[in-house]
């Protein structure tokens, strides 16, 4: 049996869901995980979560083998399409529930959003207490490899060491930005969430030099808006695509660097 998923980014709200925010996380459809699972096989460990669902009581049997094409470290959700898909294996009940629970082996803490958006493959707000709702997000997007690579576990321990109200409130008012850009389809809000939460990201320092040297590359090049997804430190750049009329406010532009186009309606 062969269990495919999605990897995941985000929009907004990184971190600060972990603290009970919201967060604006969406399928990776360009990067799918496939889990094919052979039943009689030898068995395998699959960087240890064979031995964590032994410790949760389940009975895990056979090989797995794995193909992906979700960059790993990125922010695209590689750990989480993988915990998904292994739980799916196991047959287990609560998949979203489980799937969180395995996925602290690569995040110290989850907070399950990275979980809900690759088992959902679409687009959701999620927070903690009230889980996720599907939301609507009618923009065009590219993705830009930075080309630097880092772990979930050291971005989060960075923000917590610069951790202040204020930057929490300033990513709060990103999300909720970010949500009424989508609801009204207005430009001029999404722009301004996603400068705002690059700058929360920059206060945290998850922005290395080279990474804000592509921002601006790209920014020159006609991108609307662009920020980091994933935890910080590495990864993707986001960047916001041209509008589709003029009524919405903001002038036409096309970004000339264009790695991969993904459009979510």
């Amino acid at each position: 049996m062969v269990y495919k998923v999605y990897g995941k980014w985000v929009l907004a709200g990184e971190h600060t869901v972990l603290t009970g925010g919201r967060a604006l996380a969406l399928p990776y459809t360009l990067g799918v995980l496939a889990l094919t699972h052979d039943p009689h096989g030898e068995p395998s460990s699959l960087y240890g979560l064979v031995s964590d669902a032994i410790r949760m009581g389940m009975h895990p049997q056979g090989s797995y083998a794995l193909q992906s094409s979700i960059p790993l470290g990125a922010g695209l959700g590689s750990s989480a399409a993988l915990c998904v898909a292994f739980t799916r294996s196991l047959g287990a009940q609560d998949v979203l529930a489980t799937a969180t629970q395995f996925e602290h082996r690569f995040h110290g803490t989850s907070s399950g959003m990275d979980v809900a958006a690759t088992y959902y493959g679409r687009p959701i707000l999620f927070s903690m207490q009230h889980g996720a709702r599907p939301q609507n997000v009618p923009f065009r997007f590219t993705f830009h490899d930075t080309g630097l690579r880092a772990e979930t576990k050291n971005a989060i321990e960075q923000v917590r060491s610069k951790a202040s109200r204020d930057l929490t409130h300033m990513m709060e008012s990103a999300v909720s930005l970010a949500e009424k850009a989508c609801e009204r389809r207005a430009y001029p809000d999404l722009i301004e969430s996603m400068n705002l939460s690059y700058h929360v990201f920059e206060h945290w320092g998850l922005i290395p030099d080279v990474i804000a040297t592509k921002r601006k590359a790209l920014l020159r090049q006609g991108a609307l808006a662009v920020r980091l997804t994933g935890a910080g430190l590495g990864g993707v750049l986001v960047a916001l695509e041209e509008v589709a009329d003029e009524s919405c406010g903001v002038h036409k532009k096309t970004c000339a660097c264009k790695d991969v186009v993904e459009f979510i309606a």
